[in-house]
């Protein structure tokens, strides 16, 4: 096995131990669950974008004089997850929220509603003030 293969397996089982959640809340996991969780919200618009964007992005770099493969790599890298990011936020979101008809929550209405300690409190209605 060579060691594209090792370090490949080795980061898809990082990704997927780092994904599964608390019973997986080890240090060293904690530092790739907020970053693997953005990458997955990306996820659509990256696959829509990344082969298109390379082949142009990758070209032009090469034309221009860029001759090192990893500058141009991650030249091209950034700039995919830059617009797939930008395509998320601004077009994916947004349709979907159109077209499913959720609305983002108000500041007021994102709160959580105090819950009542008792069940008499419970049973007596209360008086909302704003």
């Amino acid at each position: 096995m060579g060691p594209v293969v090792l370090g490949f397996a080795i980061m898809l089982g990082a990704m997927c131990a780092a994904a599964r959640g608390p019973d997986w809340d080890v240090p060293v996991l904690r530092v790739f669950r907020r970053p693997i969780s953005w990458l997955a919200g990306i996820s659509y618009c990256l696959y829509l974008v990344h082969q298109q964007l390379g082949y142009i992005l990758a070209r032009a770099l090469s034309e221009a004089g860029v001759s090192p493969w990893w500058l141009r790599l991650s030249i091209v890298l950034g700039a995919a997850i830059v617009l797939a990011w930008l395509l998320t936020v601004l077009v994916e979101r947004p349709a979907h929220r159109a077209l499913s008809g959720r609305r983002p929550p108000a500041r007021s209405e994102s709160r959580p509603k105090p819950q009542p300690e008792s069940p008499v409190e419970a049973a007596v209605p209360v008086k909302e003030t704003s």
